[in-house]
């Protein structure tokens, strides 16, 4: 059964990813990042250090995860958001994960 949620941002959310039933991530326009751990009853900010819209968040456990964003921005963190590291890719404008596959790819990155 589907609740409404009150959006805990003041931006557009653009993508969602739980990695259980209680620890959850979205991110959205302008750098937004906003965690759970009880399933969405509440959400706190998590700095994010970019201004780009992020689009797309992933995570393969409750530490190590991805955002991706414009101007091929890529947020990488292995401590559940709490610091991030930030990357360029040589892609432009990464909208989407589309799929793990990104993850598994030899694509070259550069550190900020």
């Amino acid at each position: 059964m589907w609740e409404t949620q009150t959006n805990p941002a003041v931006d557009g959310l653009y993508s969602v990813y739980f990695i259980d039933l209680n620890k959850g991530w979205i991110v959205g326009s302008y750098g937004t990042i906003i965690t759970t751990t009880n399933g969405g009853i509440n959400w706190t900010s998590q700095e994010s250090r970019t201004g780009y819209d992020l689009n797309s968040v992933y995570f393969t456990d409750s530490n190590t995860g991805w955002a991706v964003g414009r101007s091929g921005t890529i947020l990488h963190t292995t401590n559940g958001g709490a610091t991030l590291l930030k990357k360029k890719c040589l892609v432009k404008y990464l909208l989407s994960f589309y799929s793990r596959r990104i993850i598994q790819t030899h694509l070259i990155l550069q550190q900020e």
